[in-house]
C-alpha cells in the first residue's frame, strides 16, 4: 500500500513518472525504482549489462553529464520518454539532450537536474 492509496486527496498533486500510454501497464514505481512485470530495471542493467532491451524499453546508462548534454551508451531511435529508474530524484525537471556514443541521434527531452553519470536511464522508443 502506498501512501497515494491512503491518502487519495494526494491524487492531484501526483506526477506520474511513466506515461501509462506509453510504458507497458504492468510497470510500477517501487521505492523510486521502476520495474515492469515485477523486475526492476536497474537490476536487469546489473546483471546482464546495458544497453539491455526488456520489451519496447530499452535500459541504458549515463556515461556523461556535461553543459546539458546527456551521454548514453547506447543508440537508439526517435526517443519518446526517458526516465531515471535506479532512484527517485528530486531535483527539478530540465530539458536536455540525450545522444548515444556515435552521436548519430541527439534528442531533447526532460530529465531531473541532478542526473549523474551511472544512473541507469529507461527510454521509451518509437517503432
Amino acid at each position: 500500500m502506498t501512501l497515494l492509496d491512503m491518502l487519495p486527496s494526494l491524487g492531484a498533486a501526483y506526477v506520474p513518472r511513466c506515461d501509462p500510454a506509453l510504458w507497458p501497464a504492468d510497470t510500477c514505481c517501487v521505492c523510486g525504482r521502476i520495474t515492469v512485470d515485477g523486475l526492476a530495471l536497474e537490476d536487469l542493467a546489473d546483471a546482464q549489462g546495458t544497453p539491455v532491451r526488456w520489451g519496447p524499453i530499452l535500459v541504458t546508462r549515463v556515461r556523461s553529464v556535461i553543459a546539458g548534454e546527456v551521454g548514453v551508451d547506447a543508440e537508439f531511435g526517435d526517443l519518446l520518454q526517458a526516465v531515471v529508474v535506479n532512484r527517485h530524484s528530486v531535483g527539478a525537471v530540465i530539458k536536455v539532450d540525450v545522444h548515444g556514443p556515435g552521436r548519430g541521434c541527439v534528442v531533447p527531452v526532460e530529465l531531473p537536474a541532478d542526473l549523474r553519470a551511472g544512473d541507469v536511464l529507461a527510454l521509451i522508443c518509437s517503432g
